[in-house]
């Protein structure tokens, strides 16, 4: 009698968590390089949609992010599911590697070819493109009399020493972005060149692409290179810069998102992919960013240049992977006597 109660007990119990999964809900591990800003607003809006699925956040910098998710896939154990906005350049890399699991979410017709990689299905898809931009603190340049740059080469005049700062390209994708897009307008030996002279203007090499910015507008320096979001999220909480982007061009990228082979997550993996490209995920985005990889997008958010389109120039992707070792390795030898201590 005890033991069929006890057996009789125990079946209602699994009964119950058979129906009552404690576990329910599946944790997407996405590895990003996207602004803290963005990551609860996209967390929250994705989960209303998927109440049995939820993100756990791993968020540095591009550098970080993708050494890290490099050395995990070397060693045989990578442990995101999906990466989140950290560069076409990234993508490639872990492509390379034959670790992105191809996928065409739906929606993908709206998404502008040049915001997806050529391959059907695609293995990335990016919704948001970045650009390399001057954040320029008006006050201070007033206090110590210092004209606005209007080209890449103004910020290489004495006048400027110890006024700049820019993000290191061995951890911050800005920083790499940023060199890569001087090495396409005026050619590798004269962007040495150019570093070269840059340098003694340089007061630090930071390791994050936004914090330059956040320190032009906390008025430490009044010059920080960085990238066109970070420039606007400071105009936004009233920091007292302007957003410059030199004649000459300013580097630019997609923020590329792809799916990691091997997930055990792989359903919910492609649910966030095609979250990512609907309606929903655009309406996070464009909050945020200019949204140029779909016309039916909303307007351009406030405070970013009207002339962000014609200063953008094309990345020689293919030239920046065979490349991206070697230029790296090079500019920590010349300038990483100034980078800050992490």
């Amino acid at each position: 009698m005890g033991n069929q109660y006890q057996m009789t007990a125990l079946a209602g119990v699994l009964a119950f968590f058979a129906a009552n999964p404690l576990s329910a809900e599946t944790l997407l591990t996405i590895y990003t390089a996207e602004e803290p800003a963005k990551l609860d607003p996209i967390r929250q809006s994705f989960h209303a949609e998927h109440p049995d699925l939820d993100i756990n956040w791993v968020s540095d910098s591009t550098g970080v992010i993708t050494a890290r998710l490099l050395a995990e896939i070397n060693a045989g154990n990578p442990r995101a599911d999906l990466v989140l906005g950290t560069g076409t350049l990234t993508a490639h890399l872990v492509d390379d590697l034959g670790y992105i699991l191809p996928y065409a979410p739906k929606g993908l017709e709206r998404i502008h070819p040049k915001f997806r990689d050529s391959n059907d299905p695609p293995h990335w898809i990016g919704l948001e493109s970045y650009q390399s931009a001057i954040c320029f603190n008006t006050i201070e340049a007033k206090a110590k009399n210092l004209p606005a740059p209007s080209s890449w080469n103004d910020l290489i005049d004495p006048i400027y020493k110890d006024q700049i700062v820019m993000p290191d390209p061995n951890s911050s994708g800005t920083g790499l972005l940023t060199v890569f897009g001087w090495m396409k307008i005026f050619g590798e030996e004269a962007s040495w060149d150019y570093m070269d002279k840059l340098h003694e203007n340089i007061a630090a090499y930071t390791h994050s692409g936004s914090k330059p910015c956040g320190m032009a507008g906390a008025g430490e320096y009044v010059i920080g290179l960085s990238y066109t979001f970070a420039a606007a999220e400071q105009k936004r909480q009233g920091a007292p810069i302007d957003i410059l982007l030199p004649v000459e061009g300013v580097g630019t990228d997609i923020g590329a998102t792809f799916i990691i082979k091997g997930t055990r997550n792989e359903a919910a993996a492609k649910a966030f992919m095609d979250w990512y490209v609907s309606d929903s995920g655009i309406a996070v985005y464009s909050k945020f960013s200019p949204m140029l990889a779909v016309a039916d997008a909303p307007g351009k958010p406030e405070f970013y240049p009207d002339n962000l389109l014609e200063r953008m120039i094309d990345p020689d992707l293919a030239w920046q992977v065979e490349n991206r070792e070697r230029v790296l390795a090079e500019w920590s030898r010349r300038y990483s006597q100034k980078e800050e201590a992490k």
